[in-house]
């Protein structure tokens, strides 16, 4: 529930309105299997979802590298390392400002969970405006290399330091 499955079906069902073409594919598994199949079938986005089930590292690879666009619609998500495998990957990103991750993406989309409306417009701004893509994929993984541990822990370390300090 925590990943916003039905968001993304119900931002993939305004997309499809006005793309019909575009395919959307799920990957992973959760006990919300069913009700995605089930609510995939009612916005009848039946020929335009994949569910491909647990995918490994080499397919999650070639799943980010091949699509136009990652959407993370969590409800509520501690961090969400997804969004970064996507951005290391090139891949522009659309996520919700209720996960972790959101405060550390700089070149990506942050959107209110259950905002739906917004969720699809940017992903439909990502698919017509080629330089905006093209500038989010060559942008965003630069966001990515001041996120090592070493810097991690030497920010945490600066902190305690300054406590102890104080």
């Amino acid at each position: 529930l925590q990943k916003g499955p039905i968001q993304f079906l119900e931002m993939a069902a305004k997309v499809h309105a006005l793309r019909p073409e575009v395919q959307f594919v799920v990957a992973g598994e959760g006990n919300m299997l069913d009700e995605m199949v089930a609510k995939t079938r009612e916005l009848n986005l039946g020929g335009n979802v994949a569910f491909l089930g647990k995918v490994n590292s080499a397919q999650a690879r070639k799943l980010y590298a091949s699509a136009d666009c990652f959407v993370m619609p969590s409800l509520s998500e501690p961090f969400g390392l997804v969004a970064l495998e996507a951005i290391a990957h090139g891949t522009p990103v659309v996520i919700s400002k209720q996960s972790g991750v959101s405060e550390v993406v700089g070149h990506g989309f942050k959107v209110d969970f259950w905002d739906t409306e917004k969720m699809a417009d940017c992903v439909l701004t990502i698919l017509r405006e080629e330089p905006l893509a093209l500038q989010l994929k060559s942008e965003a993984p630069r966001s990515l290399h001041h996120l090592r541990w070493e810097n991690q822990a030497h920010h945490v370390r600066s902190l305690y330091e300054q406590l102890i300090r104080s």
